[in-house]
């Protein structure tokens, strides 16, 4: 079982969209290219629920680890729950959490 722990403080909104727009851009820092944790964390934050879809999202804007494939199904149905169309911060996470570690 793979997992995801972030220790790494949340961001504020500006720097999340300013990172969000370097990965889309092709410009990101990071050193593959995606989401940095900080931002990921940032982004469970705005979607964690305490019901069924979005209770990964929670544990991982708290800090814990969680299952990373358990994140990656968590993050789709939180994506699904704000359909037509999944907002992009969450298609840029579920990419990071598949290729994390």
């Amino acid at each position: 079982m793979a997992t995801i722990q972030i220790t790494e403080p949340p961001l504020s909104a500006e720097e999340v969209r300013a990172e969000i727009l370097t990965v889309i851009d092709g410009t990101a820092t990071t050193e593959n290219g995606e989401l940095s944790d900080a931002v990921a964390r940032t982004i469970a934050a705005w979607w964690q629920s305490s019901g069924t879809v979005g209770s990964l999202l929670a544990s991982l804007a708290c800090g814990h680890a969680v299952d990373r494939d358990a994140l990656y199904e968590d993050i789709a149905a939180s994506g699904r729950t704000a359909m037509p169309m999944w907002p992009r911060e969450l298609e840029l996470m579920a990419t990071w959490a598949l290729n994390h570690g």
